[in-house]
């Protein structure tokens, strides 16, 4: 209107006076500001009368809200009234509607805690939400709304036991710690709230709701796949945190029952998959059999194949293919694995809670296939990847410590390959922080307390800290005997047997060479026959029973000796470059057998492989002296035991080219 005012007067004011039109112009002019006075009015009046009822409104609101609050809370009338008192106010009015939201939450909430009936604690987890939606995050009561809303998510895991509850809890509880100043004094309460997050008695009360549930369902209703599903992801949650076999064992179980009594087009189909190959992956990364992997793969590869874009099957399928390169050692399972990962990372939301944990298995792969390729990209995105999700992770998170330890290796893997010291001091900070807030009963703490000692002793290798050996060793040994039934066990007494062997080669104490052989011993039976490394621990433990019968004289060690010596050098091929110093610390303790015990047969093994050892050491090599004098030795002493005059020619010979070589 003001616009045609504008247009109207201005055509006037341009029109001559003595024009034609000019008092036609005017009177038009006039009757359209009429217009214009008219409609002002009419629009202040609906903007006064809708003002007018919007402060009636709040007026009533504030009424309701007030009748609501003067309500005794303790009987379950009193919330019965409440509750529609308080959405009425909430629709009366947007003035303070965050507020009465929770106030809403907390009226249904409490009636949920007295009827148990989902239909409560969902509408207050939906008010709450609207809520936090509608609270800016400088406002003061943001940490405090997140707080509430984590916390009716964790009612309805209890009731419920849908994971996914947990994770929104963990989610909601993270977002306040981070909005929280440091010296704010909730900031501890969050945290402590952190810690408490993922108790036994969470998972207890989801469990026992749930095996009430589930009890009455005969086999053909509707409901009994997806509460069997979420029964088993309590359980397999229980199972991580303290790793007792049992708990895993009910969670496949009930899986498998889930997946027999659906049908391919069951709308959970998926999940089932994805929920009984991941479960199934767990017992194979927990107690072998590759048969066990195999399953796994093939329900994990079938719920990517039925819902390729989801985040968590791509993820878990990635692990289970991550499991079986680690097993098989085939680079195709990895970089598929990889793939899988990358994608996960892709299309999980930035603020999903389980972000983090795509991240860490990604940046665990990279630093894998450098390990395997060497390319120093790999290790740095691997470092970016491990680095942004243990920073997700707030202190406190029951799952922090994981990722810490995932960080930590990397540096050390770097450290490694650059020899930075700042990279092995972060290697071992954040080891040992990842050690202090890991729960002793954990699932993971062996590998911790593992990773830990080898960055310790790779600190003590740097900078020759006694300390520093010692408490690698302390770590090891932990780790070691924290589950020395089973065969993930093999990678912890590996290190620690490289260890105890450091130490053991500086002050040659007895009691580290009686470990030393101890976890040499438990790592060959539990190493599989064509391990890499059998070869080598084997070739370590009998060199070690050499050095326990030359403390001791028990003949034996020396026999022990010369069985572990000859496997070694059986399951080592020609073109190894080991072979020959491994031929070598046969033909040694052949030699020696036969000076104790004059056993005439050891002295003819002694020649024959430290012929062998000479004849696959190429010309030049530095060890070629020292194989050529320990032939020539072992000629020798066959010259002087059987009096042949070409063994000691043949020796004299060996001795020559042994010192023009040196």
């Amino acid at each position: 209107m003001e616009n045609a005012v504008s247009s109207k007067r201005k055509a006037y004011d341009l029109t001559p006076e003595q024009h034609q039109y000019k008092q036609v112009r005017a009177k038009c002019l006039e009757e359209l500001e009429k217009e214009c006075i008219v409609e002002e009015k009419h629009l202040k009046a609906e903007a006064d009368a809708k003002r007018l009822k919007e402060e009636r409104n709040a007026i009533e609101a504030k009424r309701l809200e007030e009748e609501a609050t003067l309500m005794n809370s303790s009987s379950l009338e009193s919330l019965e009234s409440k509750i529609p008192l308080m959405q009425k106010s909430i629709k009366l009015t947007s003035e303070d509607r965050d507020s009465r939201l929770m106030i809403l939450g907390d009226v249904q909430q409490a009636r949920f805690k007295r009827l148990n009936e989902a239909a409560d604690i969902n509408s207050a987890i939906s008010n709450y939400q609207w809520a936090v939606d509608l609270t800016p995050d400088h406002h003061k009561a943001k940490p405090s709304r997140l707080m509430i809303l984590g916390d009716a998510f964790r009612s309805r895991f209890r009731r419920f036991g849908k994971i996914v509850d947990m994770d929104s809890a963990t989610s909601n509880y993270q977002r306040a710690v981070d909005l929280t100043p440091d010296d704010h004094s909730t900031k501890i309460s969050y945290l402590s709230a952190f810690r408490d997050l993922k108790r036994l008695e969470d998972f207890d009360s989801a469990i026992s709701n749930l095996e009430k549930s589930i009890k009455p369902l005969d086999k053909r209703h509707p409901d009994r796949p997806n509460r069997l599903i979420d029964l088993a992801m309590a359980y397999q949650a229980r199972f991580e945190r303290l790793g007792m076999k049992k708990h895993l064992k009910e969670a496949i179980s009930n899986l498998k029952e889930a997946d027999e009594i659906t049908t391919n087009d069951y709308p959970s189909k998926a999940l089932c998959h994805y929920s009984l190959g991941d479960a199934l992956r767990v017992r194979f990364e927990h107690f072998g059999k590759l048969e066990r992997l195999g399953d796994a793969i093939s329900k994990l590869r079938k719920s990517v194949e039925m819902s390729p874009d989801e985040p968590r099957f791509l993820n878990g399928y990635g692990r289970a293919l991550l499991a079986l390169f680690e097993h098989q050692n085939k680079l195709e399972d990895l970089e598929s694995a990889i793939s899988h990962f990358e994608r996960a990372v892709k299309l999980s939301p930035q603020d999903h809670p389980r972000r983090p944990h795509y991240l860490h298995d990604l940046g665990n792969a990279l630093r894998m296939r450098f390990e395997r390729l060497n390319k120093p990209e790999d290790l740095e995105n691997s470092i970016l990847n491990l680095h942004k999700s243990s920073e997700l992770m707030p202190n406190g998170h029951p799952d922090k410590p994981v990722h810490l330890n995932g960080l930590g290796v990397a540096y050390l893997v770097r450290f490694e390959g650059q020899g930075s010291r700042a990279d092995l001091e972060r290697a071992i900070s954040t080891l040992q922080e990842a050690d202090a807030l890991m729960l002793d009963v954990h699932p993971s703490k062996p590998s911790i307390l593992s990773n830990r000692g080898r960055a310790l002793r790779a600190g003590y290798e740097r900078m020759r800290k006694l300390e520093d050996l010692n408490t690698a060793i302390q770590s090891l040994r932990t780790a070691a005997e924290h589950r020395d039934d089973q065969s993930g066990n093999l990678s912890h007494l590996l290190n620690l047997a490289v260890a105890l062997q450091e130490r053991f080669e500086r002050f040659g104490s007895p009691a580290d060479l009686e470990s030393l052989i101890s976890s040499l011993k438990k790592v060959v039976t539990l190493m599989a026959d064509n391990d890499p490394n059998r070869a080598n621990c084997l070739n370590t433990l009998g060199k070690a029973h050499k050095t326990r019968y030359e403390l001791l004289g028990i003949f034996t060690d020396l026999d022990r000796s010369i069985l572990n010596l000859q496997h070694a050098v059986a399951i080592t091929p020609d073109n190894d470059p080991y072979k020959a110093h491994r031929l070598n610390n046969l033909g040694s303790v052949y030699s020696i057998s036969f000076d104790k015990r004059e056993m005439v047969e050891h002295l003819q093994e002694a020649v024959s492989v430290q012929d062998r050892a000479v004849e696959l050491t190429p010309d030049g090599h530095p060890n070629g002296p020292t194989f050529l004098s320990n032939y020539g030795d072992a000629l020798y002493r066959r010259s002087n035991s059987l009096g042949d005059p070409e063994d000691r020619k043949s020796a004299l010979k060996a001795f020559t080219k042994a010192a023009k070589s040196a």
